[in-house]
């Protein structure tokens, strides 16, 4: 095993968890992190992609997409193409490599796509954040035969650190 999966639902703890392993290990993260921007006036909310442990702006450049009332308005298949690709292929000087998260926003990303399972084939150890959904990506990124896939609930999410934290500190050592 090279890499560990985070899969669970929606608000679960899956970014927490990263961020929390991250702390409390000396990590030098490669990869991607996706984030909401607050709602504007009329409720939508853009998504952004941005390098793992790098400051976090929102800009036109690196949005993925946009949403309202969880319902999907928009997808920039081409952001994730480029910049998603660009993070995760920046491995020199990484001991880990972050995708938080996968989801189904880049099912149409096929270079994304391709990126993601290259790296889940190479040496960097990775700690993603996969959305629990049926999709053929996401099915063959946990499918992987070097993933470690773990469901995270509330319940369980205070455990899965105490037990991941030797796991991670072994990976990155």
């Amino acid at each position: 095993m090279k890499h560990i999966i985070l899969r669970g639902a929606r608000g679960v703890g899956k970014s927490t968890l990263i961020r929390r392993l991250l702390d409390a290990v000396p990590a030098k993260p490669g990869g991607f992190v996706t984030k909401k921007a607050p709602p504007d006036a009329d409720g939508v909310e853009t998504i952004h992609i941005y390098p793992a442990g790098q400051p976090q702006i929102p800009t036109e450049e690196n949005c993925v997409g946009a949403c309202r009332a969880g319902h999907l308005l928009d997808r920039q298949t081409a952001v994730f193409d480029a910049l998603g690709t660009a993070y995760l292929s920046d491995t020199a000087g990484r001991n880990v490599l972050i995708m938080d998260e996968l989801g189904f926003m880049e099912t149409e990303a096929m270079v994304f796509q391709r990126a993601v399972l290259d790296a889940l084939d190479g040496d960097v150890p990775v700690l993603a954040a996969v959305k629990n959904k049926a999709i053929p990506f996401l099915e063959e990124v946990c499918s992987h035969p070097n993933a470690l896939v773990l469901y995270i609930t509330e319940e369980n999410r205070s455990v899965l650190f105490h037990e991941l934290l030797p796991l991670l500190k072994d990976m990155t050592a």
